[in-house]
């Protein structure tokens, strides 16, 4: 099972998960404030700091993997801020509350 942390660091994860990328240690931000910028139709680069797409990526899969959803859940937030009923319970569940605010 993945560990269910939101509150800890991204840089923290992905830079043990890809070593090898240089970009890693620029990465800002936790992973439940991640999931609430994008509810609220805010920038994920932004957000974390680094306008990479893989990076993107990689962290959107490692939301659904934390959540347990598949990756299109994470994506449509994010590309078309909608927060799918199922979406919403996993990050409650958590104690996330994905609010639809905008920024």
């Amino acid at each position: 099972m993945a560990d269910k942390n939101f509150s800890a660091g991204i840089r923290e994860w992905y830079v043990k998960a890809y070593p090898m990328d240089d970009l890693g240690p620029g990465i800002v931000g936790n992973f439940a404030g991640a999931l609430e910028t994008m509810a609220k139709g805010g920038d994920i680069y932004d957000y974390i700091g680094v306008g990479d797409s893989l990076i993107r990526e990689r962290l959107f899969t490692r939301l659904s993997k934390m959540l347990g959803l598949d990756y299109d859940h994470i994506y449509e937030m994010w590309l078309n801020q909608t927060i799918s009923p199922e979406l919403r319970a996993k990050a409650e569940e958590n104690g996330i509350i994905l609010a639809r605010e905008p920024i």
